[in-house]
């Protein structure tokens, strides 16, 4: 009878944990994000230039759409320069279930999440945004002229950043799922199989719908899966034994 209330308490101490790591990830949210509304505005005017040809056909539908613009940039600001508080209040709630060895490896990887979110949103910058805008503004009705709501503009670019950054985050996800038993090696090989279709599909949910766009999101996921499943292979000693079987 003794043990049930323990667990209870237990259960109720992990749940507070939970609590207090969420708030410190929204606190930590909110102070970049005041922090972000100071360059909401040149985010803006370079978000305006990768709309290329239409940059100044820009419009504004609502009173409070100018403001809500502003929120916007700069809450996508505090999300970005607030990943390393987020990702170390997530270290410290899961720290106390962790082994030793466990704990310097989810540490370790906080540096790779980082860097890996950036290469995302670079791609989604420099690539898939500026393709993705032409593309979709090909399509257009005998001689309308494209005007795009600026509000709808930021909240397109913003899915994109935040899509991108967060797609690229595959191989850690896959790396730790291994390491705790959820994705052996061999479920890995299995995947392989439908690699393709599988991240094209995934692409397709996350990403608006054209080809452009999903392309340049479902091509670096495939390679990222490829090269994390041989890396893990390469660290179990197994990767000579499947390339035996495949040839």
């Amino acid at each position: 009878m003794n043990s049930d209330p323990e667990k209870h308490m237990g259960l109720l101490d992990h749940l507070e944990d939970l609590r207090h790591a969420i708030l410190r990830i929204i606190a930590g949210v909110f102070v970049a994000s005041m922090v972000g509304l100071y360059f909401s505005e040149s985010l803006l005017q370079l978000l305006m230039t990768q709309a290329g040809d239409i940059r100044g056909q820009f419009v504004i539908l609502s009173p409070t759409e100018g403001f809500m613009v502003q929120i916007k940039l700069g809450i996508l600001i505090g999300i970005v320069i607030s990943m390393p508080w987020s990702l170390y209040s997530i270290w410290s709630f899961l720290a106390p279930g962790l082994l030793e060895h466990e704990r310097r490896y989810f540490a370790q990887s906080i540096p790779v999440l980082i860097l890996l979110f950036l290469l995302g949103v670079s791609l989604a910058w420099f690539m898939a945004l500026p393709m993705g805008i032409k593309f979709l503004l090909g399509f257009q009705i005998a001689d309308v002229t494209p005007q795009l709501s600026i509000e709808k503009y930021v909240s397109f670019c913003s899915s994109m950043f935040l899509v991108f950054g967060g797609a690229f985050e595959l191989p850690v996800l896959i790396i730790v799922l291994n390491k705790v038993g959820l994705l052996p090696l061999s479920r890995l090989y299995a995947l392989r199989r439908h690699n393709v279709v599988l991240m094209f599909v995934l692409s397709a949910v996350l990403t608006p719908p054209d080809v452009v766009t999903q392309t340049m999101l479902a091509i670096p996921m495939i390679l990222l899966f490829e090269l994390t499943v041989y890396w893990i292979a390469w660290t179990q000693g197994s990767i000579h034994v499947e390339d035996s079987k495949v040839s």
